[in-house]
């Protein structure tokens, strides 16, 4: 199978090198804030028994932090639910996200590895709040532009459904947000490394093309 190209771009990253152990701990005292605030909203919106289910559906995933803004025209809309049979099915767009230039192969795998446990964690978060909604899968599809290319190709696809929730509940990566969201549990070969053997073992695998993919400095 032919090798994708991806050109990095050059990115900054602000690191907050130098920060007090003070001011560490009153971040991440504030992050853990605003994730209950957050949770509370997202709950809040769900439960609205003023709003239809498509009406919810909508307002919610118009606020949920995973779902993007202002994609490209041919990775847009953001998100889509569809439903069949008296069930919704939600389909979330995303862009692999842009990784820094200098940083290490290693590195650049391990931004994959984040970005996928992110999406899994966030496809949880969906159906365990849509679940008075009637939600009952979600779908995470991931796009980039490569080498040499105008538009966006898609790189990634899985679904996940009500019945694979027990299964992401036993990842502790996975139980919420602020796990999901921590580099050093990263792990290669875990359920959400795209190039790992366990990349299917909490949701249906549709389309993986990580594997094939290289990075190239620009």
């Amino acid at each position: 199978m032919p090798r994708l190209l991806l050109v990095v771009p050059f990115l900054l990253l602000a690191l907050g090198c130098g920060d007090s152990a003070a001011q560490r701990q009153a971040a991440a005292e504030n992050y853990r804030r605003a994730q209950e605030l957050e949770e509370r909203r997202l709950k809040e919106i769900s439960d609205d028994a003023s709003l239809s289910e498509a009406d919810a559906i909508k307002k919610y995933l118009d606020h949920f932090p995973t779902v993007p803004k202002n994609l490209s025209a041919d990775v847009a809309p953001g998100w889509a639910a569809n439903q069949i049979n008296n069930q919704w099915h939600l389909v979330i767009h995303a862009v692999l996200q842009a990784q820094s230039a200098d940083s290490s192969a290693d590195e650049r795998m391990r931004k994959e590895r984040d970005t996928i446990r992110w999406h899994m964690a966030g496809c949880k978060r969906m159906l365990d709040h849509l679940n008075g909604r009637k939600v009952q899968s979600v779908t995470v599809s991931i796009y980039t532009k490569l080498t040499g290319q105008d538009k966006h190709t898609e790189l990634f696809r899985a679904v996940m459904t009500r019945a694979d929730l027990p299964k992401v509940e036993k990842i502790p990566e996975l139980a919420n947000f602020e796990s999901a969201n921590n580099p050093d549990t990263a792990a290669e070969g875990a359920v959400y490394d795209p190039r790992g053997p366990k990349i299917g073992d909490c949701w249906t695998v549709e389309l993986n093309r990580y594997p094939d993919l290289e990075y190239k400095k620009r």
